[in-house]
C-alpha cells in the first residue's frame, strides 16, 4: 500500500485533530510521508482557516518537521479554492479544489447536500444540470492559474451525492467535453488526486474521479497520487488498498511523493 498521504485536515480548518495528532497517527500507521493541507481562508465561509491563523499554522507544521523529521517526512500544504484568499509563500504544495462556483453574480456551494445542490441548479442554472457541470469543470480548469496548485483535488466533486440520486450522465457530450477541457488545461503541470474521502464519509462507493475520467487522464498522460482527505486521524490512508487496485486496473501512474 502507498504510505504517503498529502491531503489531511486539522483543527486549523474543519478537521477534528491537532496537526501533531495527525503526524503521530501517520507514524503509527507506518507512513513515510504526511502532508497537512487545511482549507485556505474563504471570505464567505466559516469552516476554513482564519487569516489570523495562517502564520501560526505554518509555524506549527515547521515545528513538527523539526520534531518528527527523523521518523516521517512532514509537509505543510494548503487546500485552496478558486475563491480563496491566501499567501502562497511558505507552503510545500498547494491543492487546488473547487467547492464553489459562480452564476448570475452569486456564489454556490457544490458539496453541501443533495437538496441544496438541486436548489442551486434550479436557481443559478435554470434547472440545467449540465450548465452547472460546465461551470464547475470550467472553474477546475482555471485552478492552476488562479491558485498555483500543484495538485488538483477531488476532480469531480460535483458527483458527491450520486448515491442519493443526484447523477450526471458521463457520456453526455456537454459533460464529457467540459471535463476533458479541464484535464487538457491542467494535466501538464498538475498531479491529480485519487481521493477516497467520499468513501470514508459514506457519500460514495468509489473514489474521485470516476472511471471514465481516470481513463481520460491516462490517455493524456496524467499522474495521480492517493489522497484520503482525512478530517480525523483515523481516516489517514483510508481505503488506499482499494484505491491502488482501482488505479492499477486502469494503468494510472501513481506517485508517492511531491
Amino acid at each position: 500500500m502507498i504510505k504517503a498521504d498529502f491531503h489531511t485536515h486539522s483543527v486549523f480548518s474543519d478537521g477534528i485533530n491537532e496537526p501533531e495528532e495527525i503526524v503521530t497517527a501517520a507514524i503509527g500507521k507506518g507512513f513515510t510521508a504526511i502532508g497537512i493541507s487545511d482549507h485556505a481562508y474563504e471570505p464567505f465561509d466559516s469552516w476554513c482557516m482564519k487569516k489570523r491563523d495562517e502564520n501560526r499554522y505554518r509555524e506549527e507544521i515547521e515545528r513538527l518537521k523539526r520534531l518528527y523529521g527523523n521518523r516521517i517526512k512532514v509537509l505543510c500544504g494548503i487546500e485552496a479554492d478558486y475563491y480563496s484568499e491566501f499567501d502562497a509563500y511558505g507552503y510545500d504544495y498547494i491543492i487546488g479544489s473547487v467547492h464553489y462556483i459562480e452564476a448570475k453574480g452569486k456564489i454556490y456551494s457544490v458539496d453541501m447536500s443533495k437538496e441544496e445542490t438541486e436548489k442551486n441548479i434550479a436557481e443559478g442554472f435554470c434547472g440545467d444540470r449540465y450548465a452547472y457541470a460546465e461551470r464547475y469543470f470550467e472553474t477546475v480548469g482555471k485552478l492552476r492559474e488562479k491558485t498555483g496548485a500543484r495538485i488538483i483535488g477531488h476532480f469531480d466533486l460535483l458527483t458527491k451525492f450520486e448515491k442519493q440520486g443526484l447523477t450526471f450522465d458521463e457520456e453526455n457530450v456537454r459533460y464529457k467535453t467540459a471535463y476533458v477541457k479541464a484535464i487538457e488545461r491542467t494535466v501538464k503541470e498538475c498531479i491529480f488526486e485519487i481521493n477516497t474521502g467520499g468513501i470514508t464519509r459514506g457519500y460514495k462507493e468509489r473514489p474521485y474521479p470516476s472511471e471514465r475520467i481516470i481513463k481520460e487522464l491516462v490517455k493524456h498522460g496524467g499522474k495521480c497520487i492517493l489522497s484520503s482527505d482525512a478530517h480525523e486521524k483515523e481516516s489517514i490512508g483510508g481505503f488506499f488498498d482499494e484505491a491502488e487496485k482501482f488505479a492499477n486496473k486502469y494503468g494510472v501512474r501513481i506517485i508517492n511523493e511531491i
